[in-house]
């Protein structure tokens, strides 16, 4: 599991907003394109992504990753057994 730097994807835009800054037309392309390799990726393993927003969309080195919650959630119960 990597550590997400840059937070998600609805920081970025919310902190983008706040100080009226532009997305660059090359980001949001690089962007965009991960986003569509990583459903693609998902598909082929015959896996659904039902709740894909903003917010699941985390960025880690400049890459953009899919995140989902119940992987969260069962990280973290793993994480518990194991400090007890």
């Amino acid at each position: 599991m990597e550590y997400a730097d840059k937070g998600d994807l609805y920081q970025r835009i919310t902190e983008f907003k706040k100080t009226g800054i532009y997305f660059e037309e090359s980001d949001i392309w690089r962007i965009f394109i991960q986003m569509v390799k990583g459903i693609k990726a998902l598909h082929d393993l015959k896996i659904l992504h039902r709740d894909l927003k903003v917010i699941n969309l985390i960025i880690i080195l400049s890459r953009v990753q899919i995140s989902f919650y119940l992987m969260t959630v069962l990280l973290n119960l793993v994480i518990l057994m194991f400090q007890k």
